[in-house]
């Protein structure tokens, strides 16, 4: 138990406050028998009710029962809210002398991993001495925890003042103080794995500059997959852009083979959880239909280049290399083992390349004609806006 007791105030119950009382007082119940998750469970109601978070009595009752659970983040957190909604002198004394024991008998450890998201079992290791028995039971109740299940980093542990070992790795935990571990990964899969997403985007994109007068605004979808090493996120991506553009005649026609393949590597920015702001840059490959060429017909022969005089026009395929700038903003929560996420994706980029050396085409009265090309090189900007979901596995 805790070393000492928090009294409250009896007040009356008024219809108001029914709902959050009778939470809090299935928590005492729970509390005389020991059963501490379901009295946790029952005061996590109450404190989050209107009337039950200027409660101080609730406030402090959660933090002996989190303390009881060896969750000593949890505890000084709820026994800041018991002081903050004080309403008396003892009750505030008795806060104060909480808070004061967490303080001058406990240091934090922060856990933390290379990519936000990583779980891992903990094993920790008492390496000094402690002679306080309420600190070594309140060591072996966190050793219970923690064997229940793995804990999602970055993670503030609690624990009282000495040397430890935790998951292979000797820290100093100083009363009052807060260490940082970056902390092994044990019983649970590779850090790759835990942090592979998978992202499908669909939106829209837009050729721009004088190679691309001709196209109109077109759907673009985006399959990838990202997986972090250390600070940096690596993507491999697969495009689909579907590209319609007008004809010289006022026609309407589409490119369906438009489509690219590429790897893109960024970072994400520090410290924006839930919120995850990733610049990156990468490269693709693959082939824009619809790229326009006037032609000219002289001496029985058709030359097509980007200056002919336009006599006739061609529309071809081109292969292109395609660099890229992305910024992605997903909200994303790390500290949930899987889950979904959304957001938005802005790609600017510059495709280059070239189109084939010559080809036959058909003329608007169906007739067909051969045709070569003196000048095979294309080049354009391109921006793409992509709303983004995303399963984080």
């Amino acid at each position: 138990m805790i070393p000492f007791a928090l009294a409250h105030a009896e007040e009356p119950v008024v219809a108001a406050e029914a709902d959050y009382r009778s939470y809090l007082d299935q928590a005492r119940f729970f509390v005389k028998r020991g059963w501490y998750p379901d009295a946790q469970e029952q005061l996590q109601l109450a404190t989050t009710h209107p009337d039950g978070a200027l409660d101080a009595a609730a406030w402090a009752l959660l933090a002996q029962v989190r303390y009881e659970l060896a969750d000593l983040h949890g505890a000084r957190f709820a026994a800041d809210r018991a002081l903050v909604n004080s309403h008396d002198a003892e009750q505030t004394r008795q806060t104060r002398e909480l808070l004061t024991f967490f303080e001058t008998k406990f240091g934090f450890v922060d856990l933390v991993a290379a990519q936000e998201g990583a779980a891992t079992h903990l094993e920790v290791e008492l390496l000094s001495t402690l002679f306080d028995p309420d600190l070594k039971a309140f060591l072996g109740r966190l050793d219970e925890r923690l064997a229940d299940h793995p804990v999602v980093l970055p993670h503030p542990l609690g624990l009282p003042g000495g040397r430890y070992r935790i998951n292979g790795v000797e820290v100093e935990v100083a009363a009052g103080g807060d260490a940082r571990l970056d902390t092994p990964l044990l019983g649970t899969k590779a850090l790759a794995l835990q942090t592979l997403q998978l992202e499908v985007g669909v939106g829209t994109s837009f050729w721009l500059g004088p190679r691309a007068q001709h196209y109109t605004p077109s759907i673009a979808t985006q399959l990838s997959l990202s997986v972090p090493t250390g600070p940096v996120v690596w993507g491999v991506l697969v495009d689909a852009f579907p590209s319609p553009y007008l004809t010289d005649s006022g026609a309407v026609a589409v490119g369906l083979g438009a489509f690219a393949g590429g790897v893109r590597v960024g970072f994400e920015l520090p410290n924006t959880q839930p919120m995850v702001f990733r610049p990156s840059v990468g490269w693709r490959v693959g082939q824009v239909p619809g790229v326009e060429l006037p032609c000219a017909v002289a001496g029985g022969s058709t030359t097509c280049a980007p200056d002919a005089p336009g006599q006739l026009f061609v529309y071809l395929p081109a292969t292109a290399h395609l660099p890229f700038v992305e910024f992605a903003a997903h909200y994303q929560d790390r500290r949930r083992r899987s889950g979904w996420g959304a957001g938005l994706k802005v790609i600017g980029e510059w495709g280059f390349g070239a189109v084939p050396a010559q080809g036959t085409a058909t003329s608007r009265d169906g007739t067909g004609f051969d045709y070569g090309v003196s000048s095979r090189s294309w080049s354009s900007p391109g921006l793409r806006v992509l709303a983004d979901l995303s399963l984080a596995f």
